[in-house]
């Protein structure tokens, strides 16, 4: 039986001390670092989860009439608006990161374009991607941005054609 662990329900992890020797495979709560640790090989090692989980996606849509700047909704309701505006805004519930955008619209042809940017508390960050030509997908997996509970997130699209029936984009919050 393993001394290191003890099982009820809920489940505790005891003791809050490291354990000598460490085993890999071991569990703990580190109660200074508030979090939960692991071992392996040859180190104690911290997941990489925040409060509410390794990553939230937000998802929005929207139908653009025609060539403008638009501000997504939150959710499905498949309204934007010219106005960024808080009903479609996400409020950030813990500090994170936001990061992946990954954005569908029909293909615009030719040279036109579909850019979409991330946006918190109405600025753009570095997080953009965009559909051009025939393409009907694209993402942003490199550029991140760090936010804090309060930052009001927004995507926007900027449409260089005469009217999208449908867009969507999503972005992951870690």
């Amino acid at each position: 039986a393993d001394p290191y662990l003890e099982a009820t329900l809920p489940m505790v992890l005891a003791p809050s001390a490291k354990p000598a020797p460490p085993v890999e495979g071991h569990l703990l709560y580190n109660y200074t670092l508030d979090k939960l640790q692991y071992r392996d090989a040859s180190a104690w090692q911290t997941p990489a989860v925040n409060a509410i989980g390794a990553f939230h996606v937000i998802h929005f849509t929207g139908t653009l009439p025609a060539a403008a700047t638009y501000f997504l909704s939150l959710g499905d309701t498949g309204n934007a608006g010219t106005v960024e505006s808080n009903f479609l805004m996400f409020i950030v519930p813990v500090a994170g990161t936001l990061k992946y955008l990954y954005a569908i619209g029909t293909a615009p042809g030719g040279t036109d374009t579909l850019v979409f940017t991330v946006r918190v508390n109405g600025v753009a960050t570095t997080i953009t991607c965009t559909i051009t030509g025939a393409a009907v997908a694209a993402n942003d997996v490199t550029n991140s941005q760090a936010v804090v509970a309060g930052d009001k997130v927004t995507i926007s699209c900027a449409n260089s054609v005469a009217a999208q029936k449908f867009v969507a984009a999503s972005v992951a919050i870690a």
